[in-house]
């Protein structure tokens, strides 16, 4: 397994525009020379969408639709809410176009420009006023999250990733996400914010996984060689693979080998077992799981249903801390505030284009959804993380537009006492 993971797939900020970016077809490369500039140009804002582009000072949509992705995406564009970023690959040279995602799109006929040529162009304003063609090539397959949306790139593009985002960067004003227990109810779910669309996250599902059915001290090695063993914990070890194919009986056996005193081995697979491996498995012992690209994991053979449904000896206790519901209400009352504050609030005179304050509303409407959901989690930090999205999903527009969380703090009584502290 490589080590060679991008700054802007360890960042917050852009993680989630990052793993869409890179689980397109063929996606051009950012080396971390570019993604520190990318980290260092957005500030405490994250990224909506990156794209493979073409930029030409001057140039109307029309003639930018012409411009094949065959010759080269020579830039990278990085869409926040407010703005646009052109990095030349070549140069590094940066190109910001403060304002709306388009002033006017003109979209490839999939029929004459099939992938790689697909996407759409538009003519942008600079941000010292100077016109610029903008080709962007996006995906034809429509995906976001292994999950097809169709036009969602060009919504993406309008409209903003409000309904879409499944990462925000943390905020002083947001409490942070508690420390809640993590163990399983019975019920499983496909709605998890961690989805696997690389091999580290793939270990961290699986550290949380191992976490959650009662070994707590559960860690990472860190990427570096330690027999086999991806994922250690003090009664038990696991093996993670993210292959194309099943994984066979050899690869069981070895992670058996690697630690035969170990109490528990657990084996994470996302391509699934061979008939072997299940065989092998159930000889001695070795718990299967699958993780899907939802970032759900099920159990594949009996000893890991067993272990998934009574836990280790020693490890967390079942039931929730009570903190939990105190938690959730807390961001039910807090969302609450925000929004009878947006709706008292006029930023008018803070819109730095057409539909901006639209654009970031529907990080709200989105939280509002979140909060609505009538659904079941598998465990109390799922619950959390749920919740916890939520609040940061409600929390963009305040940032956005400088706007007190979740309301203007109250004004300090004028007393005699105060001058005299």
């Amino acid at each position: 397994m490589t080590t060679n993971l991008s700054p802007l797939g360890r960042d917050s900020r852009t993680l989630w525009a990052y793993r869409r970016f890179t689980s397109q077809r063929d996606p051009g490369a950012i080396d971390d020379g570019i993604a520190a500039r990318i980290l260092d140009l957005i500030g405490d804002r994250h990224v909506e969408a990156i794209f493979d582009a073409a930029i030409e000072p001057g140039r109307s949509a029309v003639f930018m639709n012409n411009i094949r992705r065959r010759a080269g995406a020579p830039a990278v564009a990085v869409r926040t809410l407010s703005g646009w970023y052109f990095i030349d690959r070549g140069t590094a040279t940066v190109t910001t176009v403060p304002g709306p995602g388009s002033r006017g799109i003109v979209p490839t006929d999939p029929a004459t420009d099939p992938w790689p040529d697909s996407g759409v162009a538009t003519r942008l304003l600079t941000e010292d006023g100077r016109d610029l063609g903008v080709r962007l090539f996006l995906d034809d397959s429509g995906v976001i999250d292994g999950v097809s949306h169709g036009n969602d790139d060009i919504r993406l593009i309008t409209e903003g990733a409000g309904p879409y985002i499944r990462r925000l960067p943390e905020s002083a004003a947001v409490p942070p996400l508690p420390d809640v227990g993590a163990r399983p109810r019975s019920e499983t779910t496909t709605g998890n914010v961690v989805l696997p669309a690389d091999w580290r996250t793939v270990e961290e599902i699986a550290r949380e996984h191992m976490r959650a059915i009662g070994f707590p001290d559960a860690r990472l090695t860190g990427g570096g060689r330690d027999s086999g063993i991806d994922v250690p914990a003090a009664s038990g070890v696991a093996q993670v693979k993210m292959l194309a194919l099943p994984v066979g009986g050899p690869a069981v056996q070895q992670l058996r080998g690697a630690r035969p005193l170990a109490a528990h081995h657990l084996f994470y697979a996302t391509s699934g077992y061979t008939r072997a491996a299940t065989e092998t498995a159930a000889e001695i012992g070795v718990c299967l799981f699958t993780v899907g690209r939802d970032g759900t994991v099920t159990a594949v053979n009996a000893a890991a249903r067993m272990l998934e449904s009574s836990g280790v000896a020693g490890g967390e206790a079942g039931e929730e801390r009570p903190d939990l519901t105190a938690y959730v209400q807390g961001v039910r009352d807090r969302v609450g505030r925000a929004v009878r504050t947006v709706a008292a609030t006029d930023v008018s005179r803070l819109e730095r284009f057409p539909d901006h304050e639209k654009r970031a509303l529907r990080y709200l409407a989105q939280a509002r959804r979140h909060l609505a959901e009538d659904r079941t989690f598998a465990t109390p930090r799922s619950e959390a993380v749920h919740f916890h999205h939520a609040e940061l999903l409600a929390h963009v527009w305040f940032a956005e537009f400088a706007v007190d969380y979740p309301e203007k703090p109250a004004a300090p009584v004028d007393d005699l006492d105060r001058y005299y502290d």
